[in-house]
């Protein structure tokens, strides 16, 4: 068969619609990483706060945002499960999230965010853990 220069351009034309054309893949909620548990914060001074979190399995890392006038700031990417805050105000209340994270390819999958409200130590020193009530005993 003799291939015509009109011949090879229409075929040429069909091949390339049908790529263009072809659905893309979807990403099914099963191939997300999933939510964080345990999300806490532990060795709370007057400025700053460090959150530790269980790690997710097949998660790349995980993104920490602060809540600021409503709105969610990003703080940092991190490959591990424990982030310490710095520079916060004493005896203030903050919110703070985690979401866990893949790639694939070019491509970046967030799980759920997991959300922690936390408030700094309004004196010095490092509180881990105090029995309010009860029988007067601390609780370490």
């Amino acid at each position: 068969m003799i291939f015509t220069e009109k011949k090879l351009l229409a075929g040429a034309l069909i091949v390339a619609m049908v790529i263009f054309f072809m659905p893309l893949q979807q990403v099914s909620a099963a191939s997300k990483p999933g939510k964080v548990a345990n999300f806490k914060a532990t060795n709370v001074t007057q400025t700053s706060v460090t959150l530790k979190w269980d790690k997710v399995n097949k998660a790349k890392g995980y993104v920490l945002y602060e809540k600021q006038n409503g709105k969610y700031k990003k703080l940092a990417k991190v490959s591990g499960t424990a982030y310490v805050v710095m520079n916060l105000d004493k005896s203030t209340s903050y919110t703070f999230k985690v979401n866990a994270y893949k790639k694939t390819g070019k491509r970046y999958m967030y799980g759920k965010g997991t959300t922690l409200n936390e408030m700094t130590s309004e004196v010095g020193g490092i509180i881990k853990s105090w029995n309010i009530g009860g029988n007067g005993k601390k609780a370490l």
